[in-house]
């Protein structure tokens, strides 16, 4: 070592100290000075601020002032627009769903990459400092002291003392397989409560929540500017009149509603989890909540089928009205909180939304684990959606290009219950349409297939071969059940004049199908008008009479144990219908209200 360092090996610290390089920043003794400027702002508060409305608050003159002079300017010119739909616009949304998410996904795993070599190589002793027990064993722990200790005690390899302790096995709370010790910050070994594999399930999880709850929020920006930069200014502005706004823009408002409560919804949920210090958002039930909110799918449907329609309405006026186009062109070109996309563009931003519903939570439904609850409501959701979408393309066939199409192909016997579901969907449509109740109260306690027929006087004589009808069945309420209202045991338990249970009204309503068309029998039937009763001969059917027109039906369903169901539940939800039925101002013992009178 000497004969090669030479002589100035004795001064080879002094010769870094003098070098031009110095190894440390020397810390100044006068402080620096304080910036002189506020530092910047986010970029959510820069976009804020910089993106405002031209025509906020403005009157009619002033928008029809700004339009004339940007005609002067020459910033609207003659263009051809075009607004056919195009069918890779939806698709391609489908498909390239989330590229922000995948792009975070890859930089996570890239550090974990990282952060595990880093870890085993802290781990990993190095073979020149110190010295390993055993040339045929593995070199895990085989690290001895450095010092001079003499003896059999003070030569013992450190990997003595973990044989000597009992190896404890931990599992993984969502996989449970054993998972790896790993080395904190301080040194010291800990066992985390998944493995790496279900960690980054859990942190790809936790990454599309937030993006769901994110991008329904941005969403309803998307909507209210919808309203509030093109509607409205249209209105005022007198540039179309309130028939062609509505025929254009459709029910957005409705849209809007749903979204708010959704989103309201979503963020409240978010936002529980991580005050109760659930940083992996596993009480979150993104399933439950879609559920929860089926009935805006209504709105989504009435949307999207007239979409096309309204695009092309927009198309032609704006052919023949010069200042919408001047309008339109300017607020494209000037208007900052529209990000340079023209109305075309935002009329199809309740489409591609509803589209994502079913990819988003078939990516989430991947990564959850298989021990929380909501996984399968999970899947209910996207099956439910799927149905949904199915339906609206089949009202949407006189269009040229399908709002949605189906990706994955599936079984027979999945077609045929997607059909039945289809069936039920329409039926109950129909349903809502005929009563004209609240979507949200609306309940359907039973639906099915039933044989009917209505006795008369010529048939009923004879009694030999009583001609049934098939029919379509559906028993639906209008109120939210208390916790009272016990209808799954009406069967089981003896019917009573029940407690109040939530329910208004109650309605039985009789569909028949022909050549693909469903049509209403008579007029619904109403449990408060009706007597249900069945005779003791007559196991296998029942009857349903109303009472003021002096109808009877009689009912029949595929087999005694249907029929026994239909029965019980059209009379439980029939005995707390009507005026009629109620005791009337009646007490328990007269003696009390004798008492009660007198006093």
């Amino acid at each position: 070592m000497d004969q090669t360092l030479g002589t100035d090996s004795e001064h080879h610290y002094e010769s870094i100290r003098h070098s031009g390089d110095p190894i440390y920043e020397e810390i100044h003794e006068v402080p620096p000075p304080l910036p002189l400027s506020a530092p910047p702002l986010n970029d959510a508060e820069l976009e804020k601020k910089a993106a405002r409305s031209i025509f906020e608050g403005a009157s009619k003159y002033d928008i029809l002032s700004y339009l004339v002079d940007a005609k002067e300017r020459g910033l609207a010119r003659e263009e051809s627009f075009d607004y056919g739909n195009n069918p890779k616009i939806i698709e391609e949304e489908a498909a390239d769903t989330l590229s922000d998410l995948d792009k975070r996904q890859a930089e996570e795993r890239e550090r974990d990459r990282d952060s595990g070599q880093s870890s085993m190589s802290s781990l990993s002793p190095p073979p020149h400092n110190f010295i390993c027990g055993g040339a045929g064993k593995s070199s895990g722990s085989d690290v001895e002291r450095q010092d001079s200790g003499v003896g059999s005690e003070t030569s013992k390899t450190s990997r003595s003392k973990y044989q000597a302790t009992p190896t404890v096995l931990h599992l993984c709370e969502d996989c449970d397989g054993a998972v790896e010790m790993q080395v904190g910050d301080n040194g010291i070994l800990y066992a985390p409560l998944v493995c790496r594999k279900c960690g980054k399930k859990r942190v790809e999880r936790k990454e599309i929540i937030t993006e769901i709850v994110e991008t329904e929020e941005k969403y309803g920006r998307d909507l209210q500017i919808i309203l509030e930069e093109f509607c409205h200014p249209m209105l005022v502005a007198g540039l179309l009149t309130q028939e062609q706004l509505s025929a254009i823009f459709l029910n957005t408002e409705d849209l809007l509603e749903n979204n708010q409560t959704l989103a309201e919804r979503m963020r409240d949920a978010l936002d529980m989890s991580l005050e109760q210090g659930d940083d992996d958002l596993l009480t979150v039930n993104i399933g439950r909540i879609f559920l929860d909110f089926t009935q805006m799918l209504h709105a989504f449907e009435s949307y999207c089928v007239r979409q096309a329609g309204a695009s092309l309405l927009l198309a032609n006026l704006e052919k023949e009205k010069e200042l919408l186009r001047i309008f339109l062109k300017v607020s494209q070109m000037e208007n900052a909180v529209l990000r340079r996309m023209n109305l075309n563009s935002f009329l199809m931003v309740p489409v591609q939304r509803v589209t994502k519903y079913p990819l988003l939570l078939a990516r989430l439904y991947k990564v959850t684990p298989s021990h929380l609850e909501g996984r399968e409501l999970l899947k209910q959701a996207q099956e439910k959606i799927e149905l949904h979408l199915n339906h609206i393309n089949q009202e949407a066939k006189d269009v040229p290009t399908k709002l949605w199409r189906r990706i994955s192909s599936s079984s027979p016997n999945r077609r045929a219950s997607c059909e039945i579901d289809m069936i039920n969907i329409k039926l109950r449509k129909m349903a809502i349409d005929v009563l004209e109740w609240n979507h949200d109260e609306v309940r359907f306690a039973m639906e099915g297939r039933l044989l009917y027929t209505q006795p008369t006087d010529s048939n009923w004589k004879k009694a030999r071969t009583i001609k049934l009808t098939p029919v379509n069945a559906l028993l639906v309420t209008n109120g939210k059940p208390s916790a009272n209202y016990r209808a799954e045991k009406a069967m089981s338990e003896k019917l009573n004049f029940p407690k109040h249970t939530g329910i208004r009204e109650a309605s039985l309503l009789l569909v028949k199908e022909k050549c693909g068309r469903y049509t209403l029998i008579r007029e619904p039937l109403y449990l408060d008008r009706c007597v249900v009763c069945s005779e003791a001969d007559w196991d296998d059917y029942f009857e349903v009479q109303e009472i003021s027109s002096k109808d009877t039906f009689i009912f029949k369903a595929e087999d005694g144990v249907r029929t026994k169901q239909w029965y019980t539940q059209l009379q439980y939800h029939a005995q707390g219908m009507g005026a009629w039925r109620k005791r009337r101002n009646a007490l328990a013992n007269i003696m009390i209200n004798g008492m009660l009178a007198r006093s």
